[in-house]
């Protein structure tokens, strides 16, 4: 069992100063498991010090980053920060101040990767995570903001270093249930969106939010994180009708990973995951009654394909509306997709009178022209009330001209 951080204090005895421009920032504390001279440090105790090197510099690195005026967060209110490198049996975990002590954190002294360069890069994201919930621990906010905590400090490991890719290992579930909202607990998934709003809106979002959320404690962190969208950008943050930052904006490029145009743009991450997951996909017209199945969480989409056929011209395809909040809350678009992954051309589907249903043409559909047709259907509804618009259903009808 790894030892409490009270009892840290006084094992770790070896101090590492971190200072930038004469301030000291944080002091790391560690023993060594095999000094050159003295009694070792058994499971406590670093295999070396270029353990505490890295995540000295990576530390260095994160506060510079999220420091600067474009990230918008407050000054961590009690340096230098203690850092423990210790046993955990997690990567390491952020304390907020309690009890008249500071606010300190507990990093990981061993790592299970396969190489020294394996542990290296998880060392550095570990250390911009964990520093990153200090700078939100200076916003305390009411309620539970677990999810956002843990996807926004995830997304900024890809913000403090671009080349990072620790964070695949949460990926699984975003890239086989893109019909699952993104408020989900406990938020390390959703860290593609938060990266999304932070590159495509405002590299302030989150902090913005945070402030948000401490001057209303009663809002969730979506309606929060919403009102700072909306504050920065300003365009709306998820709506049926019109352009949006989630329905289309992010649904679009969470599809589009190969694409260099796409702001989730991420060529290993689509090496490793390939595609979102497709819910079905059509070659034979005409379509009637799918997707009858398939319903969709508040904030979630889906996505279906559609294949060229011999001698089509075009693609009408409708998505029929069953019910008032299906009309409200979901909306559809229509991208093509070229042979290397892609985004062309794109229809938004029109509304018909009633809202009974949305339809779109999508001309240019002939062999050869694209690859394919994607359909993306996404539930915008986030605000209060939102669980009434969870498991939205529909059905989808297409043909070709």
């Amino acid at each position: 069992m790894s030892l409490l951080p009270k009892e840290l204090a006084e094992v770790l005895t070896e101090p590492r100063p971190v200072s930038l421009a004469g301030v000291l920032l944080f002091d790391i504390r560690y023993r060594q498991r095999n000094p050159r001279e003295g009694r070792g440090l058994a499971r406590e105790g670093v295999q070396d010090e270029s353990v505490v090197e890295e995540y000295a510099e990576a530390l260095l690195l994160a506060h510079r980053t999220l420091s600067a005026t474009a990230y918008g967060w407050p000054a961590l209110s009690r340096l230098p920060v203690r850092v423990y490198v210790a046993a955990t049996n997690v990567c390491g975990s952020a304390y907020r101040a309690a009890g008249g002590a500071s606010a300190h954190l507990l990093l990981s002294n061993m790592g299970y990767e396969p190489s020294r360069v394996a542990a290296r890069r998880r060392r550095r994201a570990t250390a911009a995570h964990e520093l990153t919930h200090l700078f939100q621990f200076e916003l305390v906010c009411g309620g539970n903001w677990h999810w956002l905590n843990e996807a926004s400090a995830t997304a900024i490991e890809r913000v403090v270093f671009p080349g990072s890719f620790d964070h695949f290992r949460f990926l699984p579930p975003w890239v086989a249930w893109p019909e699952e909202t993104i408020t989900d607990f406990p938020g390390y998934r959703s860290c593609q969106f938060i990266y999304y709003l932070i590159a495509a809106v405002a590299r302030n979002v989150v902090s913005e939010a945070y402030r948000i959320g401490r001057d209303g404690p009663d809002l969730q962190p979506i309606e929060a994180l919403a009102r700072a969208v909306e504050t920065l950008a300003p365009v709306r943050f998820a709506a049926a009708t019109g352009p949006d930052v989630f329905g289309s904006g992010y649904c679009i490029d969470a599809y589009f990973l190969a694409d260099p145009n796409s702001v989730l743009y991420n060529v290993n991450l689509h090496r490793r995951f390939g595609d979102r997951y497709v819910s079905e996909s059509f070659a034979s017209y005409p379509v009637a009654g799918a997707a009858a199945g398939d319903p969709i969480e508040h904030l979630g989409c889906r996505y279906y394909r559609f294949y060229p056929p011999d001698g089509a011209d075009a693609l009408i395809v409708t998505v029929n509306l069953p019910d008032g909040p299906a009309r409200t809350c979901l909306r559809g678009t229509l991208i093509a997709a070229s042979p290397d992954g892609r985004a062309g051309g794109r229809v938004t589907l029109q509304r018909s009178r009633g809202e009974r249903s949305m339809s779109g043409r999508m001309d240019a559909f002939a062999k050869g022209a694209l690859d394919h047709a994607l359909l993306v259907v996404a539930n915008c509804a986030w605000q209060a009330g939102y669980d009434e618009a969870d498991q939205l259903t529909y059905s989808i009808s297409a043909d070709v001209e």
